[in-house]
């Protein structure tokens, strides 16, 4: 947190990307940051190794927190690896679709 607490309250970077909901999510940075512009949070992880269903979860859970909290932009945490099972990646896109 020391080094998010340099980019972020002094040297007033305005976004972050890659945030990972497996280590810190964006309910937590927005509590920290209020004026900080989100993006990610759904984790690369769920992504390549969960269920579909998990993927659905996780996705409408980050969609409902970043509706709730604003200023959010969801998406996968920072990149969809080699191997991710495409009907995985369809159901995040379609989920976020879904709930705009």
């Amino acid at each position: 947190m020391a080094v998010a607490d340099d980019l972020f309250d002094y040297a007033h970077i305005d976004a972050f990307y890659e945030i990972d909901g497996g280590f810190m999510g964006i309910r937590e940075l927005r509590r920290r940051y209020p004026d900080l512009t989100l993006l990610g949070n759904i984790r690369s992880t769920t992504l390549h190794s969960g269920t579909k269903d998990e993927v659905i979860a996780e996705t409408r859970a980050c969609m409902e927190a970043a509706k709730e909290l604003g200023s959010t932009i969801v998406g996968c945490s920072n990149q969809i690896v080699a191997g991710t099972p495409e009907e995985n990646f369809w159901a995040m896109m379609e989920t976020m679709h879904a709930l705009k």
